[in-house]
């Protein structure tokens, strides 16, 4: 009798198991459209345009990572912490000595080669839980040789 039981219990179990399984409809598992992202620049005064663009705050930290991506050789990424971000302010990636100012990052892979802004600065034009746009520009190094200059550079991401 116990083993009926055991046996019965198993297969409620497997049987409640496959039906949560196939709960899911398929429009939940689709991704639902929520915009056009994009990230565009003029780097050494040629145009430069991702492909592939992603961006958001993370809940645990509140980081804003936005980047945008040509390949996996060739990315800009943008980081600083997202809270309390203002729209129309001009937020520095490089910060004068005693002065106050959000900590911003910006890496420019090229060709797998890091350069790291030495100077520059982000604005952010729309800041909200649905999207995040804003303009950048910064003059980025490895800091031994390597140099480019990032000009006008903007992003749009839909949240």
């Amino acid at each position: 009798m116990k083993t009926n039981l055991k046996f019965i219990f198993l297969l409620l179990a497997i049987v409640s198991l496959f039906s949560a399984c196939k709960s899911v409809s398929s429009s939940e598992e689709e991704p639902t459209p929520s915009g056009t992202n994009s990230f565009a620049a003029t780097v050494d005064g040629k145009s430069w345009n991702a492909t592939k663009t992603s961006g958001g705050v993370a809940v645990v930290g509140g980081l804003l990572t936005i980047v945008g991506k040509v390949d996996d050789a060739n990315e800009i990424s943008i980081q600083m912490i997202g809270r309390d971000i203002q729209t129309g302010v001009d937020y520095q990636f490089e910060i004068p000595a005693n002065e106050t100012n959000k900590n911003a990052n910006l890496i420019y892979k090229r060709q797998n080669s890091p350069l790291l802004a030495k100077g520059g600065k982000i604005r952010f034009t729309t800041f909200t839980n649905k999207k995040i746009e804003g303009q950048f520009e910064a003059q980025v190094s490895d800091f031994i040789n390597a140099t480019a200059e990032i000009q006008s550079g903007a992003f749009t991401i839909n949240l």
